[in-house]
């Protein structure tokens, strides 16, 4: 096969299972191969007597992949003992003959050498993701690898907040420290559970186009994470901010050219007051997608609160309508009346329900265009009766001579059933790459 570019090796279940040295060996041997992903399966999860880890030979490998998710499940008794010293080794001598060739890297942080990485070189490295369990305490700043990552473009620091291990995510930058943001062309950052007294924020480059400021998971995942039927998921935490904290951090970057911004936050009686804030801060704004919670205390003024279930939806809308580049729009809104998932299943989710909060979403989805002219497309959080979550697509169609505020909404037919891309709901991480 002297045309094959790319190999990929996924597995779902899950297992404890990994690759040979010798499997691996063959892999990056091969003479073609530029770009190499193992997810949801061990590197030499043992080391056998007659493996000598040794690369006589190795392709220029360009974009490497290695993610492991089975040993997240409390239920497999894996947990105290990882990473094993077989991975760790062979890992290390994989990165050290790769990453000055690597352009795109994606890693599981909890074998991931922090300390070897930083004091390499990566040249030609333009894309870095690392997913897993966040520590307290990590061998080095993540911020202080990137020093060696002077190229970067697109950085996704996609960790998890784990009761057992990190509660609470501190800050990134160094308190305090004076030295520039590494990655002077970076434009693509996705920072997972955002510190509100993080000194990254005021510190990035204005080259930064996307902007993604959520919790890993999503706390809206949160009922699906506590029903996986088989083994026992890690218990998350979910750090959401407030209205305020999320506006004192997108009020600490500079960031002209930003398109495209994802958030995550509690709503309050300050939530619009941070949506209007959106259109001043980042003009350009093309593509925004919000993760909102209702307040539910007794003292809520949230605009939730409301006697009619929808006027919130309006009042959003309205708070975004000086977006005049807004273009697609992507929500969890935390509706009333949602569907809940079920205690047994599968199904997972009841078809009537789901039926009928697809009537509401086509309600929501005209209310938001009727309220953002330049609106084009609208995707709405929905979950499916196998239990999978999908961003429903709802298009917008404005008549080229049609009088203003008159548009219809189209609803694929197939969204009654399919609907559009698939929401992310861990612990599935190769899910994460779906975006409306």
């Amino acid at each position: 096969m002297p045309a094959l570019r790319s190999i990929t090796i996924c597995t779902r279940q899950q297992a404890v299972h990994g690759l040979s040295w010798g499997t691996v060996k063959m892999i990056l041997s091969i003479p073609q191969i530029r770009e190499v992903s193992i997810i949801g399966l061990l590197l030499s999860p043992s080391k056998l007597p007659d493996d000598d880890y040794r690369l006589d030979s190795l392709s220029p490998i360009t974009a490497f992949h290695y993610e492991v998710f089975s040993h997240r499940f409390d239920g497999m008794n894996t947990r105290q003992n990882y990473p094993f010293p077989s991975e760790l080794e062979l890992l290390q001598l994989v990165l050290s003959r790769i990453h000055t060739s690597l352009e795109r890297l994606v890693l599981s942080v909890e074998p991931a050498l922090l300390l070897a990485m930083s004091q390499w070189s990566w040249p030609s490295l333009r894309e870095l993701r690392l997913r897993g369990e966040r520590k307290s305490r990590p061998p080095v700043p993540y911020i202080t690898l990137l020093s060696a990552m002077p190229n970067l473009r697109t950085l996704a620091l996609e960790l998890t907040l784990v009761s057992a291990g990190c509660k609470h995510a501190g800050p990134l930058w160094p308190p305090g420290s004076r030295m520039l943001f590494p990655c002077r062309d970076l434009s693509h950052l996705s920072v997972a559970h955002p510190h509100p007294a993080d000194e990254l924020y005021q510190r990035l480059p204005s080259t930064i186009r996307a902007l993604s400021l959520c919790c890993r998971p999503h706390k809206s995942e949160k009922a699906w994470n506590r029903r996986r039927m088989v083994y026992s998921v890690h218990v998350y935490e979910y750090p959401v901010l407030t209205p305020a904290e999320m506006l004192g951090i997108l009020r600490s970057c500079r960031l002209p050219h930003l398109t495209r911004l994802e958030i995550e936050y509690q709503g309050d009686e300050e939530e619009l007051g941070l949506l209007r804030s959106l259109a001043m801060m980042f003009p350009q704004l093309a593509w925004l997608q919000v993760h909102r919670y209702r307040d539910e205390g007794p003292e809520s003024m949230s605009v939730v609160a409301d006697d009619d279930e929808l006027d919130f939806v309006g009042a959003i809308g309205r708070a975004l309508s000086n977006l005049l580049g807004l273009r697609t729009f992507c929500g969890y809104l935390d509706l009333p009346h949602q569907p809940m998932i079920l205690d047994l299943g599968p199904p997972y989710y009841d078809a009537v329900q789901i039926a009928e909060y697809t009537k509401t979403l086509y309600r929501v989805a005209r209310t938001l265009a009727g309220t953002v002219p330049s609106l084009e497309m609208v995707y709405l959080w929905r979950p499916r009766t196998t239990g999978q979550i999908e961003w429903a697509p709802f298009e917008v169609v404005r008549g080229d001579n049609a009088p203003e505020g008159e548009f219809e909404i189209r609803c694929p037919v197939d969204v009654k059933e399919d609907g559009g891309p698939l929401y992310p709901v861990v612990p599935v991480p190769i899910w994460y790459n779906v975006d409306p």
